[in-house]
């Protein structure tokens, strides 16, 4: 499992996701409004089905607002 610790500055929708390598979409880990604060998320390695994923590198993107970020992720089984 891969957690993910982030902070919010300011109230506002959150979506955080993970993408393969090649940049398809894998799960959404968050989609919601949320105050601003401290979260922690955790990734158990599955897909928006449910099925287990493959090892290897993978991208994790945060958009708040404006702002978008992308952290690159690798997955060891």
């Amino acid at each position: 499992m891969r957690a993910e610790t982030r902070t919010l500055g300011k109230s506002g929708v959150v979506e955080l996701a993970v993408y393969d390598a090649l940049g398809r979409f894998v799960r959404r880990l968050v989609n919601d409004h949320q105050p601003a604060g401290d979260y922690r998320t955790t990734w158990d390695g599955q897909d928006d089905s449910g099925l287990a994923i493959a090892s290897g590198v993978y991208l994790l993107r945060l958009r708040t607002g404006g702002s978008l970020q992308t952290r690159r992720l690798t997955l060891l089984k």
